[in-house]
């Protein structure tokens, strides 16, 4: 109600920095030359098929990139994981969210081929904006294309990005999104407790986990509120902690080594009562060790959510942990929220 956390997970996508999930690592670029080094490596005698994310978790219904790629040669895109050809190009679903590549080669790794994958690898890039997309463990698919059969299960999909990626182990990762810190999203949620925080069982987690259903509601942002579960356990869920978020979503951290706010995460944050975070919101607008474009873009971020959390103390809720959810509060704290929230309109 009050938006605190609107606006700390804004703070996270402007200011956060990604940590590899396998090394903790903090991601930084890779050179179209080091991805090209490893893919020789690590697909040296295979076949694989380089691809350009053209469209990543959008909804829409996109026949303007198949009339785009058509005359450009290009006969089919790769669309949800089919590969659908561009010439009479299917209407997809404009509710749905979609990820949708450009197949740009395929071709046999080796020796001979090193400078063909890099000429390749340099159009995927492009094609790209900085992101390529490989295709391993491809039999079947040429005959699933030509049966017209399913290809969504065929293959294995690792990305590459000279953006961000892991300097020890080379896990590239994709642009940090407000969806990725919230547990009502796919895109945040822990995949083992379906963003609930406790553990659940097999049922229980295809009962909540839309990524799974194959109908309209597929693909969007929803509240746990439209679901209900019989004997949910009171056990925290044992892969997140009980914070809710995914591995890639702990892994961000917020600002530099040496300063007062280093290197925490937000789901710590949450974990802060109201006044905690009030004094840690702070502690930052008072470290002069933040860049002048990181001060640029908390200065527009820190009042608001300072302002936010000035009011649930001046209601008596300073001892409030972010993190409480709304079924746990009584019937006052949860009056006081609503004051709070119009105290800050």
């Amino acid at each position: 109600a009050t938006e605190v956390w609107h606006f700390l997970r804004l703070l996270y996508v402007k200011l956060g920095v990604q940590h590899c999930v396998h090394d903790g690592a903090a991601v930084a670029p890779q050179t179209p030359d080091s991805i090209a080094a490893q893919l020789m490596r690590q697909f040296r005698g295979q076949h694989i098929g380089l691809l350009a994310p053209l469209v990543v978790n959008r909804k829409g219904v996109y026949t303007e990139l198949a009339d785009w790629a058509r005359p450009r040669g290009f006969t089919h895109l790769r669309v949800d994981g089919q590969f659908l050809p561009t010439t009479g190009f299917p209407r997809i679903d404009r509710f749905k969210e979609h990820t949708i590549e450009l197949p740009v080669v395929s071709l046999d790794v080796s020796a001979d081929n090193e400078a063909l994958l890099r000429e390749m690898l340099a159009r995927a890039l492009e094609h790209g904006k900085g992101v390529v997309h490989v295709l391993s463990d491809m039999a079947g698919l040429r005959e699933a294309m030509l049966a017209g059969t399913a290809t969504d299960a065929i293959g294995s999909l690792q990305v590459f990005s000279t953006k961000r990626a892991c300097p020890v182990c080379s896990t590239s990762y994709a642009e940090l999104d407000p969806r990725l810190f919230s547990y009502n999203s796919k895109h945040g949620w822990c995949p083992e407790c379906v963003g609930t925080g406790v553990r659940l069982t097999r049922e229980q987690r295809k009962a909540l986990d839309d990524s799974v259903r194959d109908d309209k509601e597929s693909g969007r942002e929803q509240t746990f509120g439209e679901v209900e579960l019989d004997d949910v356990a009171d056990d925290a869920c044992p892969a997140c902690q009980g914070t809710r978020l995914n591995p890639t979503a702990r892994a961000v951290r917020f600002g530099a080594q040496g300063t007062a706010h280093a290197g925490i995460g937000i789901t710590e944050l949450a974990r802060m009562s109201v006044t905690e975070v009030r004094r840690w919101v702070e502690a930052m607008q008072a470290d002069q060790r933040l860049s002048a474009r990181e001060n640029d873009i908390a200065r527009d971020l820190v009042p608001e959510i300072r302002s936010r959390l000035l009011f649930l103390e001046e209601v008596g809720l300073g001892y409030l942990t972010l993190d409480r959810g709304a079924p746990t509060l009584s019937g006052g704290e949860a009056q006081r929220i609503r004051l709070a929230a119009q105290l800050g309109s």
